[in-house]
């Protein structure tokens, strides 16, 4: 089975991955990252899962982020309000 994870080199997605290949070492998994647009030039036809994890993450942390701090806040506040 053939596995493509969004977001290469996330904590998520590698944690993800090394629990599938401990499992089972048939997999083939790749990733991609999609801070930039590799993810456009992607083939998705060719994986049989997809496992999105790609996200806003520790935008206060990277001034490079700071466009997106708005979307960040408003995603982890909206997420708040479910778990209340």
């Amino acid at each position: 089975m053939k596995v493509l994870i969004t977001g290469a080199g996330s904590y998520v997605g590698e944690s993800v991955r090394r629990y599938i290949l401990a499992k089972d070492s048939s997999f083939e998994i790749d990733a991609v990252d999609t801070m930039n647009d590799a993810w456009k030039q992607a083939d998705f036809s060719k994986y049989d899962v997809v496992y999105h994890v790609a996200g806003i993450a520790h935008v206060n942390a990277d001034p490079k982020m700071s466009e997106y701090d708005f979307e960040y806040q408003l995603v982890s506040f909206e997420e708040s309000l479910k778990r209340a």
